[in-house]
């Protein structure tokens, strides 16, 4: 039982293409937009050999790239993982080698120390730079990918395709949780219960819960106040996403209340 995270989200692009899907300070994306741009990061990944099965680091900090990253993964049939922007250089090179990372999507602020840690990390196919800096002749930047690619073709996915998320390492090593799909999309149950409809397992059903939430005014928009490498915001995201909302992040480095307060009456 369950259904596809990239399958389930082309969905509600199908349906709600107009309606917001992620916003980071004046930058707001509709699903449609988020859908094609995912779809064209994609397309690069793929053209690296990267695919079912293969794994992508998301070293980022809250915004929109970070969930076109992981929507980008699941399209393959990828794992998206994330990674704690804080580590310094040797917890960074243990993490992207222990998740056999094909690709590394990482912030602008991490450049310096992922250029120490590189020549080390020989599974990785494709950097991802993001940010306004200059990008590094290593990498490539986030949006020129976008532009230079066309949209990968959807295809069949399965259930039981992963999103990793990686332990804080407190006592030890940080280790990759590996979540299936259908697990985290179980994680709805509650919510839809109250419909009167089972956890979805194809695109029709999909669509018919998107069509209910509708119905019920119920459509979610979450406030990502966490960082969405950590599991609080990363699954929250991904339920607003697969009930056709949206998720919308703060742009400080650390959390402001008053950034909270104000992001919450602007986008309510």
């Amino acid at each position: 039982m369950g259904i596809n995270l990239a399958t389930a989200w082309e969905v509600v692009a199908d349906n709600h293409g107009d309606r917001l899907a992620a916003q980071h300070g004046d930058v707001a994306r509709t699903w449609t937009e988020f859908d094609d741009r995912a779809a064209r990061l994609a397309a690069a990944l793929e053209a690296d050999g990267i695919g079912t099965g293969d794994n992508v680091a998301c070293a980022l900090y809250n915004g929109n790239e970070y969930l076109e990253a992981e929507f980008a993964a699941f399209k393959l049939r990828a794992a998206p993982c994330n990674v704690n922007y804080r580590y310094v250089e040797s917890e960074l090179a243990y993490l992207i080698d222990n998740s056999d990372a094909k690709a590394v999507f990482f912030d602008d602020t991490l450049t310096e120390r992922f250029d120490a840690v590189r020549p080390h990390l020989t599974k990785v196919r494709r950097w991802v730079h993001v940010g306004d800096g200059e990008c590094p002749d290593w990498a490539d930047r986030h949006e020129d990918i976008i532009a230079a690619s066309m949209p990968a073709a959807r295809r069949a996915r399965s259930a039981d395709d992963l999103w990793i998320l990686y332990t804080g390492g407190t006592t030890g090593h940080p280790k990759g949780v590996m979540w299936p799909h259908a697990s985290l999309v179980g994680l709805t149950a509650r919510t839809l219960a109250p419909l009167g409809v089972e956890i979805p397992s194809t695109p029709q059903e999909v669509a018919t819960i998107l069509s209910l939430l509708d119905s019920f005014g119920a459509t979610p928009r979450q406030l990502a106040a966490a960082p969405l490498m950590h599991g609080t915001s990363g699954i929250g995201a991904i339920f607003s996403l697969f009930t056709g909302g949206a998720t919308v992040t703060l742009t400080g480095r650390s959390f402001d209340p008053h950034e909270l307060w104000e992001t919450v009456q602007r986008t309510e």
